[in-house]
């Protein structure tokens, strides 16, 4: 088994890139599963990130001091990129690239950018070399610096997921990729875990007061028949009924696209006092059961009419895009990591 410092940049005091995307919220989700998953393999890990450093210096040195407590194969450094400006989109990505000291990582980052490139569709950038990065060039252990993806640039934020991208370095590092029982210490993995079809992603759900993160919104997408999908921003997954099945109290989740109707609803106008937004969410599969909220989960039941059934769309100000509120409780629809 093989030894490991990994880190997010930056901290809250010293921040980093934010745009689409913070880079400090992103890196650590990334820098989280990253390290589940190598201890899940069996790998010895540590977490070298600063939270404490008040000056970029400081951040820094604190990053580089607790690295070099211990002796390890690859220091790890976890970074999102900025420099696109691309808040609208251009059809294109900004992608991926992995900075080494030398040539002694050309290997491993070769196998991480691929890995990136191929989990989003990034344009792959590569690797390149710098001796002025602090971390590469004061780090006792060979060291690597990922720039996962672009914070301000709308193609790359779309399909952008931290946990689907910390699989991807897993597997750029590992060579292998990640099973059942390496994301089993997370909530989200591939649905095998929990049933599905082998290879897909899922992410359970959650109900809790709107705090304007990508976990909730949703884009709400019309289909040629009527019917809606509706596709989270963060974790790149549909709202699905689980398993399709129609019943009282089924949980719904956030599962990869796959062309059924259990990932459809029709929209019904409700009434709500004077919010015109009001709506029921109606399984396209059966109209008899409708989106509930059920205290802190999500689930279909039969239509009641009651307020925990229905559902206030807040535009984001991006196209197609909306929190979903559940207008008895208040709280939005987002998605579970932790």
């Amino acid at each position: 088994m093989a030894k490991y410092n990994v880190h997010g940049g930056h901290n809250s005091i010293v921040p980093g890139a934010a745009s689409i995307l913070n880079e400090v919220t992103e890196d650590r989700k990334v820098k989280n599963k990253l390290i589940s998953l190598l201890k899940g393999d069996g790998h010895t890990v540590y977490d070298c990130t600063d939270d404490a450093g008040k000056t970029s210096g400081a951040n820094l040195a604190n990053i580089v001091a607790k690295c070099n407590k211990h002796s390890v194969d690859l220091d790890i450094s976890i970074h999102l990129n900025a420099g696109r400006n691309d808040s609208k989109g251009d059809g294109s990505t900004g992608g991926v690239e992995v900075f080494c000291y030398d040539s002694k990582t050309k290997s491993v980052a070769e196998k991480i950018t691929d890995a990136i490139a191929d989990e989003f569709g990034y344009h792959n950038r590569g690797v390149k070399y710098s001796t002025g990065l602090y971390v590469l060039r004061n780090t006792k252990s060979k060291a690597i610096l990922i720039e996962c993806c672009f914070v301000d640039d709308k193609d790359d934020a779309k399909v952008w997921n931290a946990e689907r991208c910390a699989t991807a370095i897993y597997k750029g590092i590992t060579g292998k990729a990640a099973t059942s029982s390496t994301t089993s210490s997370g909530t989200s993995g591939t649905s095998a875990d929990h049933g599905g079809s082998p290879g897909h992603y899922w992410a359970t759900m959650r109900m809790e007061y709107l705090n304007y993160s990508n976990d909730h919104r949703w884009i709400v997408h019309k289909h040629s028949d009527n019917t809606y999908s509706l596709k989270n921003v963060e974790a790149t997954t549909y709202m699905s009924v689980r398993d399709g099945k129609m019943a009282e109290n089924q949980e719904v989740w956030a599962y990869s696209w796959n062309e059924t109707k259990s990932q459809r609803f029709v929209l019904e106008q409700a009434e709500c006092s004077e919010i015109t937004s009001c709506v029921y969410l109606k399984c396209a599969s059966n109209n008899n059961y409708v989106l509930a909220s059920s205290g802190e989960k999500l689930c279909i039941q039969k239509k009641k009419g009651n307020f925990a059934q229905r559902w206030v769309l807040i535009p984001t100000g991006l196209e197609d895009e909306y929190y979903i509120l559940n207008y008895g409780s208040g709280k939005a629809i987002g998605v579970k990591y932790k």
